[in-house]
C-alpha cells in the first residue's frame, strides 16, 4: 500500500518510472496513509536507484547551465526527450543563473498526462521564464517509436537543438533500439549541438 513501490510495481502507465513515480520520489516520500507505508516509502527512497533519480536533477541542471553559457549570445534550444516531470527545467529557471540567456525549451513526451503535468508545474516558474529575454517552454506530444522509425515525420515539429537529452528512457530499450534512438536523436542537433 505504500505509494512508491505500489506505483513502480503496478505500472499504471505501462512502465515503472513514470512522471508521477518521479514526483513521489522527489517530494512526496511521506504521502501515505499509515506510518508503516511512510516508512516503506522512505526505505524505497534510500535505494541506490531512487537516490540516483534525485541526484541527477542537480547534475542535469548544472549541465544545462554550462551548455547554455557555452552557446553564448544567441537563443539556445534545449530539448528534453521523454521529459517526465522535467524537474531540472523548473530548477534551471528557478536558480536564475541563466537569466541573461534566451532559452527555448521543448518538453517532449509520448504521455499526454506527463505533458499536462509539466504545463501546470511550469506555471510556477512562468515569471522566471519571462524574465529571461525571449525565453519560452513548449510542449510536444510524439512517441519514441515515431522518432526512431520515422524521424522525418517530426523534423518540422521539433526542429534543431543545441542541447538534446533524455534521462531514464534508455532503461527501457534493448541495445539495438538504443543505438537506433541515438542515431535518430542526432538528426535533431544543430551543427555544434550536444546530445
Amino acid at each position: 500500500d505504500a505509494p512508491i513501490p505500489a506505483r513502480a510495481y503496478n505500472k499504471p502507465l505501462g512502465y515503472a518510472g513514470d512522471y508521477l513515480l518521479m514526483e513521489l520520489i522527489y517530494r512526496q516520500r511521506d504521502s501515505a496513509d499509515s506510518l508503516f507505508c511512510k516508512i516503506v516509502n522512505r526505505l524505497c527512497c534510500r535505494l541506490k536507484a531512487a537516490k540516483a533519480v534525485v541526484a541527477r536533477v542537480d547534475m542535469l541542471t548544472d549541465l544545462l547551465e554550462s551548455e547554455i553559457k557555452r552557446v553564448g549570445d544567441r537563443k539556445v534550444r534545449v530539448g528534453s526527450m521523454a521529459c517526465g516531470p522535467a524537474e531540472e527545467i523548473q530548477r534551471l529557471f528557478q536558480r536564475g543563473n541563466v537569466s541573461n540567456a534566451a532559452v527555448e525549451v521543448a518538453l517532449i513526451d509520448q504521455d499526454r498526462e506527463a505533458l499536462s503535468y509539466c504545463s501546470r508545474r511550469m506555471l510556477k516558474v512562468e515569471d522566471s521564464v519571462r524574465q529571461n529575454k525571449d525565453s519560452s517552454i513548449g510542449f510536444f506530444h510524439t512517441s519514441v517509436k515515431t522518432i526512431v522509425s520515422n524521424p522525418a515525420e517530426v523534423d518540422s515539429l521539433l526542429g534543431k537543438f543545441d542541447v538534446l537529452y533524455t534521462v531514464g528512457l534508455f532503461d527501457y530499450l534493448a541495445a539495438p533500439a538504443a543505438r537506433a534512438m541515438v542515431k535518430s536523436l542526432s538528426r535533431f542537433l544543430t551543427e555544434k549541438g550536444v546530445l
